[in-house]
């Protein structure tokens, strides 16, 4: 392995030999990774960090403050050192910069001898950059190291040790769920250690570096490394093919798993048929997710792209979405037993927080699962269900078929925007109603036909003054407002609903049914403008 330039190393060129060093061992390990000539005053953003400094002290030569000054910038500045050619211009270094320096570790290296600085930048140079084409050369041969044991499908082990070898550093994968791996593998105490430090210290001296596994858009853990010195560039590059790798491994793992899945369909779909009792279904469930325990759990139905269902590449598209779709869903605190019925997409999904209410979740994940389809080529259709949630597994078959009501509904009306059975209230009893013939037109002619009529006519708004009546519970100035109108003209329109449907339409039982007809009302006339 390449190792990055030190100070140490510098030292050795041709150009350095009979030179007075002031430096412990921790200063000539400081990095080099380039050489600048500095002959000012104010270093301000002169400095990238890392530079060995080359200077005459032109600008502070017969200023001992000025010289310190120079001297605390560079090393706030983060050089690697400083180089003071002596007998050209500056006699000698002031004590009171060899102390400062020797306080922060920091090298001061005195060239006794005439020597031309473009020489020693040009040899230097030239040597940092035959290191960095040896790198990048290791680099490559690393990489492909990787995708060699990828191939192998081993798991992440190998991966974690090929890091390990090519740069000598402790390696270890901290995983969201589950036990880390490290390696050289540690006690439990020192495991906590280290992964403490990671994620709560911002060393400037870099001797941690982390990188996130990221696979679907889902943060699945952190690859990271550590040291008692800083790591090099070639560490932390290392460390990006090796989270890459990583990443790479897990996602392979996945497509097997959810394969698994895939193949068996049969088992799933005689489970949503009712045929399996509760005792049954939960075995079956433990073998997938031991950590799951008795609660909430529905069924989310999607229509698929017609065009894609018969497409040589569906199996692939299918499996890419029900990894998605389980990170997502994941997230939100649901575990995803995903299948394909009938030319659809099935999600059975249970809860694994045992919460009362689990629309909110669900709706959050369905959101950014439907906007990273549309991303990318899309297997969902506009229309999809949520089905009522059950609390036994063997009553999934009901929350299966409210997901397919909502979808029939949908057809019937146009996509909802919050497609849930559960928030569908007077929508579900209309779909049912509306599948006896003649009920839905009996209802509406009964309860608010004489203001239907009005309204077909485009005589008066009765009828969105009406419903927005209701809605606010009879509230006079509320509804009002809400309609942008005065209160006489309410007045004078409620007036007018009373002579039509009878001064009794807001008492309680007769209230219910011309609420319900508003509604059969609007949904009738949804289906005709479809």
């Amino acid at each position: 392995m390449v190792s990055s330039l030190t100070v140490r190393d510098i030292l050795e060129r041709p150009y350095f030999q009979g030179s007075t060093v002031h430096a412990s061992d921790k200063a000539l390990s400081r990095t080099v990774e380039w050489v600048h000539i500095l002959e000012v005053t104010h270093v301000g953003h002169l400095l990238n960090g890392n530079e060995l400094i080359l200077t005459t002290g032109l600008i502070w030569k017969d200023d001992e403050e000025l010289g310190i000054s120079f001297l605390q910038q560079v090393m706030v500045c983060n050089a690697s050192g400083l180089c003071i050619e002596l007998g050209r211009v500056v006699s000698h270094l002031p004590e009171a910069m060899i102390q400062l320096a020797a306080q922060s570790d920091f090298p001061l290296i005195l060239i006794h001898h005439n020597i031309r600085y473009i020489d020693i930048t040009r040899d230097i140079h030239s040597w940092i950059i035959n290191q960095q084409r040896k790198k990048v050369t290791e680099l490559e041969e690393l990489s492909t190291r990787f995708n060699e044991l990828l191939l192998t499908a081993n798991g992440l082990s190998p991966l974690l040790v090929l890091y390990h070898q090519a740069t000598h550093k402790p390696v270890a994968y901290v995983p969201l769920e589950g036990k880390p791996l490290f390696l050289p593998p540690m006690s439990d105490r020192e495991q906590r250690h280290i992964i403490q430090n990671v994620t709560a210290t911002q060393e400037p001296s870099h001797r941690f570096a982390s990188k996130s596994i990221i696979v679907l858009q889902h943060t699945l853990g952190e690859l990271i490394s550590w040291s008692d010195e800083p790591l090099d560039s070639y560490d932390i590059l290392a460390l990006d093919r090796c989270a890459a790798a990583v990443a790479q491994e897990l996602m392979r793992t996945f497509y097997w798993e959810e394969r698994q899945m895939y193949k068996q369909n049969q088992w799933v779909h005689d489970w949503l048929n009712g045929l399996y009792e509760e005792r049954e279904i939960k075995q079956y469930v433990w073998s997938l997710k031991p950590a799951y325990s008795s609660g909430l759990q529905s069924v989310i139905v999607f229509e698929l792209n017609r065009d894609l269902i018969h497409s040589p590449d569906f199996e692939r598209m299918y499996l890419h979405k029900n990894m998605m779709a389980r990170a997502l869903f994941e997230q939100e605190g649901f575990y995803l037993i995903p299948t394909l019925l009938n030319q659809q997409l099935v999600y059975i999904l249970l809860d694994l927080q045992k919460r009362k209410e689990i629309h909110s979740g669900l709706a959050r994940a369905v959101s950014r699962l439907r906007q990273a389809d549309n991303q990318y080529l899309p297997l969902f259709s506009l229309l999809f269900g949520a089905g009522q949630p059950v609390n036994e597994l063997s009553s999934i078959k009901k929350s299966l078929n409210s997901a397919l009501d909502t979808i029939s509904m949908q057809k019937e009306i146009g996509p909802l925007p919050m497609p849930f059975y559960n928030q569908l209230h007077l929508y579900r009893v209309i779909f049912n109603l509306r599948k006896s013939d003649q009920l839905l037109d009996n209802l509406i002619e009964d309860y608010i036909g004489p203001v239907a009529g009005l309204d077909r006519e485009r005589r008066e708004p009765l009828l969105c003054t009406l419903k927005m009546y209701l809605m606010l519970n009879g509230a006079k100035r509320e509804t009002a407002k809400a309609l942008y109108i005065s209160r006489q003209s309410l007045y004078s329109r409620l007036d007018k609903i009373s002579e039509l449907l009878g001064d009794d339409f807001m008492s309680p039982e007769k209230r219910f049914c011309v609420e319900l007809a508003v509604y059969a009302h609007e949904y009738l006339k949804m289906m005709q403008n479809r």
